[in-house]
């Protein structure tokens, strides 16, 4: 497992946002009815995850155009992209206290027409049981990867569906954000059109100097 770092206190992986917004009293009450009657951290993340992986659909996989741009509205709307799922995501776990964030890998799709580089949004919460860090890809699967049944254990070590593969000129990007960068956000503020936006659009790495 590749280790990730924070970048920022870990007060900032607690802050509600206008993005993140996790004292919103429907964010709050939505991870009090997922962990209602859990006790320990990894179960109460792994009901978060299993939400907003697998009941919170993939805007595109489900051939919606509507742009979602916060957690709020990822959990009305019940869909986003990856980055608003990962908002989604690190909404309820902060909303818990449990200190959440924003990783990236950038991948390569590679379509007959149009095959390009895209940077592609993960989450990450800092375990206690574990002590480090552990990303988790809210995306879930995908008609070519399969995702697995979320557990306790699961949450315990990094989940991720696609697998980088560096000769390529792909790359994990190892550190954990308390926000997504503006070059992430920007995107999801001007576009109106979210399969255009998938297609077309993404940031193509992470602007690391930011």
């Amino acid at each position: 497992m590749e280790m990730v770092e924070p970048v920022a206190s870990i007060d900032e992986y607690l802050e509600s946002t206008a993005y993140v917004g996790s004292r919103s009293d429907a964010i709050i009450q939505k991870a009090q009815e997922l962990c209602k009657g859990l006790v320990s951290e990894p179960e109460k993340v792994a009901a978060c995850f299993a939400y907003v992986r697998d009941d919170v659909a993939h805007t595109v996989d489900i051939g919606e155009s509507t742009v979602i741009r916060t957690a709020e509205d990822a959990l009305f709307q019940e869909h986003g992209t990856c980055y608003t799922k990962g908002m989604l995501l690190v909404a309820l776990l902060r909303s818990l206290e449990i200190p959440a964030g924003f990783c990236y890998q950038r991948l390569f799709e590679n379509s007959d027409d149009d095959p390009h580089f895209f940077l592609h949004g993960l989450t990450a919460y800092c375990s206690a049981d574990q002590n480090s860090w552990i990303r988790l890809d809210p995306r879930g699967g995908s008609k070519e990867v399969d995702a697995p049944r979320v557990d306790a254990d699961l949450v315990s070590r990094d989940y991720l569906v696609f697998r980088i593969d560096e000769s390529i000129g792909e790359v994990d990007y190892l550190t954990v954000l308390p926000r997504h960068p503006d070059q992430v956000l920007a995107i999801l503020e001007v576009s109106s059109n979210c399969i255009r936006m998938i297609e077309q659009d993404l940031p193509t790495m992470l602007d690391t100097s930011a």
